[in-house]
Order: C-alpha cells, then sequence, then structure tokens
C-alpha cells in the first residue's frame, strides 16, 4: 500500500494511464517531457548550477515553460544529458516523501493556470498527465479548496523509485503557511515581493540543502528579493537574462508585433528582461491596436452587459473628483469586452448617476466596483451601500485580481494583456478614456501615479468582473432600434432577472 500523509486523495488509474502512453497518437501528450525543445537561453537556464537562480526574462521569452522543464526534472530526480545543473540532495529516508518540491505564483488562479497547468496539465478538466510531468509518474494528488480545478499535492513517482510531494501555493497565503517542512526545491512563478514570505521560504530549504529556481519579468527591480539576488560575494547566487527575441517559439512577425506594443523604456523590460528603470508609461494602447467603432445599436438585449463606476467620495464640492462609468457588454465566447459608452462628471449625485443608469439598456446590468467603495459615508453607509440604494445593482463583492487580492500593478498588467491580445475592445469615440490611457504614468521610483485616472479605474474593475456580466433585459429610452424588442422581452424575463439578481446580492460585501 502506498504510504501517504494526504487526506482525500484521488489516486490515478495507471493502467488507462500507460495505455495512453503507449498510444503513439496520444504519447507526446502523456510524456510531453521526452519531446522538450528548447532554445539556447532557455537550456542555459535550466541548467543553471546555482542554488538560487533568477531567470530575469522578458514576456514570452519561455520562462514559465523553463520553470516547469526544471521542475519536472526535479520532481523526477533526472538531469538532461551533459546537465550541471545544481545538484539536489539524496532522497531522504526519515518519511513518507524522498523530496518536497514547493510550487508558487501570485494568486490561486496563476498558481492553477500557470504552473499548475505546466507540470500536471488541465486537472479540473479531466485531462491530468498532459503537463511536462509524464502522466504515468503522477500517482494521486489531493484537491485545494482554494480554487476550482487547484491542486494543493500531487504525488510523483521518482525515477529512483522514491516518491515526491509537488505542493502548489500563493504568495497571497499568510506567511504562516509558507511554515512546518522543509523543501528540496521550490519554482516561484515572478517576483515575490514581500520580504519576510522570502525569508521563510529560504529557511525551508536550510535543513536539505533546498534550491530555488525563480522565474520573472523585472518590472520591480526594487523589491528586496532583487537586492538580495544582487548582493556581491555570493556563488550559489545567479542571475540569468533572456530575451523574448531569441526564443523558437514565436515567429519574427509575432516579435514585432509585440515589439510595437511598448515604449522603447519599457520595450527593453519587456522583451529583452532588462530591469525597468523606473518612469514612462504604464499603458501602451493604441486606436488601431485596440479601438473599434462601437454603439449600443451592434449589440442586441442578449448580449451580457456590466457597468464599471468609479465614483467620487467628496460630496458635490468643488473640490470633488468626477465620478466615471463605463458601459459594456462581454462575449463569453471569444472573451472579448467591448467598452461601448460612458461618462465622467463633476457634481453629480448617485441618485443622478442612476437616472442617467436607467435610460440605457444597461439599466439592471450588474455594476462592478473598487475596494474604496467600503469606505463608510456621513449616514452610516458605504458608498457601495449608497448607490445600491439609489437603483445600481452593485455587485456583492468589490473587484479583484484572478484567484483574489489586490495589486495595481498586476491589475494594469492585466490590462495591457488584455489590449495586445484582443480581449478588450475600446469605442475610437470615448475621448477621455483614450486620453487617461496615453497619460497614465509611474514616477521615478517605478510606482504607477494614481491621478486623472477615473475611467481607467472603472474600466480595471469592469474587466476583472467581466464574467459576471449579465443581460440587462429592462431597457427603457436607450437611442437603438432594439430598445422596443427589449421593452417586450422585460415583459417575459422580469422574474428570470429578478432570480439572477437575488444570486448578486446574497452574501454582499458592501460593508465591512
Amino acid at each position: 500500500m502506498l504510504p501517504s500523509d494526504l487526506d482525500n486523495e484521488v489516486r490515478i488509474d495507471m493502467n488507462l494511464m500507460r495505455k495512453r502512453m503507449e498510444d503513439s497518437k496520444t504519447r507526446r501528450e502523456y510524456s510531453k517531457l521526452d519531446f522538450v525543445e528548447l532554445a539556447p537561453q532557455q537550456a542555459d537556464a535550466i541548467n543553471s548550477p546555482a542554488r538560487y537562480t533568477l531567470i530575469q526574462a522578458g514576456n514570452q521569452s519561455g520562462k514559465t515553460y523553463c520553470g516547469g522543464v526544471r521542475t519536472s526534472l526535479v520532481a523526477l530526480r533526472r538531469n538532461l544529458k551533459g546537465s550541471k545543473a545544481y545538484k539536489i540532495a539524496p532522497p531522504r529516508t526519515d518519511g513518507t516523501f524522498g523530496q518536497i518540491i514547493w510550487c508558487l505564483a501570485p494568486t490561486n488562479q496563476m498558481v492553477r493556470d500557470g504552473v499548475m497547468l505546466r507540470l500536471l496539465g488541465d486537472v479540473g478538466g479531466g485531462r491530468i498527465g498532459t503537463g511536462l510531468i509524464p502522466g504515468d509518474r503522477i500517482v494521486s494528488y489531493t484537491k485545494s479548496h482554494a480554487l476550482v480545478g487547484l491542486v494543493d499535492t500531487a504525488i510523483i513517482r521518482a525515477d529512483d523509485g522514491s516518491l515526491t510531494a509537488v505542493r502548489f501555493k500563493s504568495y497571497d497565503q499568510s506567511r504562516e503557511a509558507m511554515q512546518s517542512e522543509s523543501v528540496s526545491f521550490a519554482w516561484a512563478d515572478e517576483l515575490l515581493d514581500d520580504e519576510a514570505q522570502w525569508n521563510e521560504l529560504l529557511a525551508r530549504g536550510t535543513a536539505v540543502s533546498g534550491a530555488i529556481f525563480m522565474t520573472a519579468t523585472p518590472k520591480k527591480q526594487q523589491s528586496p528579493v532583487m537586492r538580495w539576488f544582487k548582493e556581491p560575494g555570493h556563488s550559489d547566487r545567479k542571475i540569468i537574462r533572456m530575451s523574448t527575441r531569441k526564443t523558437i517559439h514565436l515567429t519574427e512577425e509575432q516579435w514585432r508585433s509585440m515589439e510595437e506594443a511598448y515604449s522603447p523604456l519599457e520595450r527593453a523590460s519587456r522583451l529583452e528582461g532588462d530591469e525597468f528603470a523606473g518612469g514612462g508609461l504604464v499603458l501602451q494602447a493604441t486606436r488601431d491596436m485596440c479601438g473599434a467603432k462601437l454603439n449600443s445599436a451592434m449589440f442586441s438585449p442578449a448580449t451580457p452587459r456590466i457597468i464599471g463606476i468609479d465614483p467620487h467620495h467628496s460630496g458635490l464640492s468643488a473640490s470633488a473628483d468626477p465620478t466615471a462609468l463605463l458601459f459594456g457588454c462581454y462575449n463569453p465566447d471569444g472573451d472579448v469586452l467591448y467598452v461601448v459608452n460612458g461618462f465622467k462628471q463633476q457634481y453629480i449625485s448617485p441618485e443622478s448617476v442612476a437616472f442617467r443608469v436607467k435610460k440605457t439598456s444597461w439599466a439592471n446590468a450588474p455594476v462592478a466596483w473598487g475596494r474604496a467603495e467600503k469606505q463608510g459615508t456621513a449616514n452610516g453607509q458605504t458608498y457601495a451601500q449608497l448607490y445600491h440604494s439609489a437603483g445600481l445593482r452593485m455587485l456583492p463583492k468589490y473587484a479583484t485580481l484572478p484567484g483574489g487580492g489586490l495589486d495595481l500593478d498586476l491589475e494594469f498588467d492585466e490590462l495591457q494583456r488584455a489590449f495586445i491580445n484582443g480581449n478588450i475592445k475600446i469605442n475610437v469615440d470615448l475621448f477621455g478614456l483614450w486620453d487617461e490611457i496615453a497619460g497614465l504614468e509611474r514616477d521615478e521610483d517605478n510606482r504607477i501615479i494614481e491621478r486623472h485616472d477615473h475611467f481607467l479605474a472603472a474600466l480595471r474593475y469592469m474587466y476583472l468582473c467581466r464574467k459576471q456580466a449579465r443581460q440587462s433585459p429592462l431597457t427603457f429610452q436607450d437611442d437603438d432600434p432594439f430598445a422596443d424588442i427589449a421593452r417586450r422581452a422585460a415583459q417575459q424575463q422580469r422574474q428570470s432577472t429578478d432570480d439572477t439578481w437575488n444570486i448578486f446580492a446574497s452574501g454582499s460585501d458592501y460593508s465591512e
């Protein structure tokens, strides 16, 4: 019987897995590690002889692939032919596992859709074994309660017969979650900025000569982790640079397209792996890249809709910031958010905002908002409650990154990726939003300057919550040919809409 310290583990049907791997048509799918193709810079990175290695790389340079290959090799206690990679300690014999590996990323969703998918395949979709770790070496796994489809621990049978436990963790866990056991190898995808967590991760490998392999695009070179790697006089630490230009999976045309998407300042960091020196624009998005001529008449009443709001918090005083709203339509099949219209206005009350919304085909669309709207008002309500009382259908929770958590840099990274990949299309006539995109900058310390960014805040919230978009059948005076259709549909769908809204409103997070 297999020894295990795991509860409720899912055992893998090895006979079925071996049958899949013996089939010539599926062997490449379930034994990817046997068919690895590496660019010279990737091979150098994987074979780093240093105990602590930072792969300082551009976007799409293959750094996550390198992390996946290196981690898979360690899990199997295997090296590429001629490898001079850091030698891990012999397997332990004082417990269930010969070695323990940790795989980390900033959020649970990034763990699931990044490092875990690379190593194990799509577990939630029933395709475990289609990652870099061969399917017939995955003995069992336990599910995480943090996110659907996320694995907590996978048990791997190494080449020498010993067992490897591969655990998946996110940076937004507490420091205590990084305590309690010795770790033979850790793969961290993106920089870990919390110094206390980094020190805890280092401590996990002390007793077993554990190694750390970090893969990151160095946008935050001022972090304590980057400074730690740069400290002089440490032969066990190594920084390896990787360029997007020197890959084998991108064509010249694809590389040129990425190059044009960034300013010269960011190009060096995003594509060549250079350290970002600070200053410069945050976003690179042009009307040619992600603009479109949009209006409400182009979208049927059945199209899911969503609103993003960034309200002012200073009443109707002359010093108050404006309130900004954006109106979006969402295509779930292509994961495309269309930013159709919007307005930004000073001296406007929540009741007036709701009155304007109710005159559109977004009258009953869910409204995405930010954590700041959990602040209290003079009458004891939060701002989210205030706008909900005025008639807007505020989502029950404020917008967060996929998997939870907030980080302004990562949120704008989400937007930039969406611009490049075509997941956001913006009305070319939304001049106020285009002006904010073109003007958002970083200061000399590389911090985003949050000024004159009201439309951008509404866009961030709306994009992060886009999958919560819903139909809005109760249409009033929206100047489009579908208005009458929507009003007729409202009579038939009023009940179903109310039932849907009950889902939105349950468990609201309007107040602390």
